[in-house]
């Protein structure tokens, strides 16, 4: 399951050129969303949010790969979990 999960880098293009434009344009291809918050603790983070968010976000087939590529236990993800489990220090 877990090399499954690697099938989203079929989606990186000259566009999309790493996970972090993935994910900020995946949170964006959603009309429900109108914003998003990105963690930026260098200059250079504030840069590729700028270029992520051009409006240009990915297609209903894109989304539909995407979400298919879902972790099947998203509680597993819960770092509020993780972090009274000392798992992120």
């Amino acid at each position: 399951k877990y090399c499954e999960r690697l099938q989203y880098l079929e989606m990186l293009t000259p566009q999309i050129p790493d996970i972090t434009a993935l994910a900020m344009k995946f949170v964006l291809s959603y009309n429900q969303v109108s914003s998003m918050l990105v963690g930026i603790d260098k200059p250079e983070f504030i840069n590729k949010a700028v270029e992520a968010a051009d409006g240009k976000y990915l297609s209903r087939e894109q989304l539909a790969f995407a979400e298919s590529l879902a972790w099947p236990q998203p509680e597993f993800l819960n770092l509020a979990v993780w972090d009274r489990n000392g798992w992120l220090k």
